[in-house]
């Protein structure tokens, strides 16, 4: 019967825990879509470093993952309340320059009163100052879920056009968007020709139903136009 410990010895880059791996075995690198940047392979997740015990713990883990090369960091501006971004942007301060951020708007208006370019503006200030950052590295559209979102994204006032202000003004790098609810949604908003960098895509080791829709509809076509495929749920549903 395989351990703990020695299933984790087979993923490269997992072995967090001191004495589970050598400090030889650093996170590999792969390029990001179509751009020159290189991220971990391995991200970090902002929603379980909300769940830390207070800030000295989340910066402790949140250090040894960089430390064992982990560059792609994931937040969101609705996770825990705004704590997770807060508690990020606390431990990542002195080491940010080794850091790719990614953060979210959510601009549907399912758990937010506010939505389109201003709400989209807001949510990303608010990002800004609670990961103590001049910048995100990736901005992205949170959740995707339904047609009628993916057309006030492109609507007058929409959010598209809050991304294409954050970028001009410097405060995101790359742009994208993630859910994990109809690829028919995803096909929907890829369609509409945005230039995208990035999408988040349920990408499951245990081959669920929902998450090889994804994978056999939407990811060759993210693909096919070289925008960067992250995974989320790889053991999940």
């Amino acid at each position: 019967m395989i351990t703990r410990r020695g299933f984790l010895g087979l993923i490269p880059g997992l072995g967090l825990a001191k004495g589970w791996a050598s400090a030889a075995d650093t996170v590999p690198t792969r390029k990001f879509g179509r751009h020159d940047e290189r991220v971990s392979v391995l991200g970090f997740g902002g929603h379980t470093l909300g769940l830390a015990k207070d800030v000295p713990e989340a910066t402790r883990i949140a250090h040894e993952a960089v430390e064992r090369g982990v560059t792609f960091f994931d937040n969101a501006w609705c996770y825990h309340g705004g704590r997770a971004e807060e508690w990020m942007g606390q431990a990542l301060q002195g080491i940010r320059d080794k850091t790719f951020i990614m953060t979210k708007c959510c601009t549907h208006g399912k758990a937010l009163p506010e939505g389109g370019k201003e709400g989209a503006m807001k949510y990303l200030e608010d990002s800004l100052r609670r990961l103590k950052t001049d910048r995100v590295d990736l901005w992205m559209l949170h959740q995707v879920e339904k047609a009628e979102e993916v057309d006030k994204f492109y609507g007058p006032g929409g959010a598209a056009e809050a991304f294409d202000l954050a970028k001009k003004q410097g405060k995101v790098r790359y742009l994208g968007f993630t859910g994990h609810t109809d690829p028919a949604v995803h096909r929907k908003i890829l369609d509409g020709g945005y230039p995208f960098d990035a999408s988040l895509q349920p990408v499951s080791a245990l081959g669920t139903l929902k998450s090889r829709a994804f994978e056999t509809e939407i990811i060759p076509e993210l693909a096919k136009k070289q925008i960067a495929v992250i995974g989320m749920k790889g053991f999940g549903g």
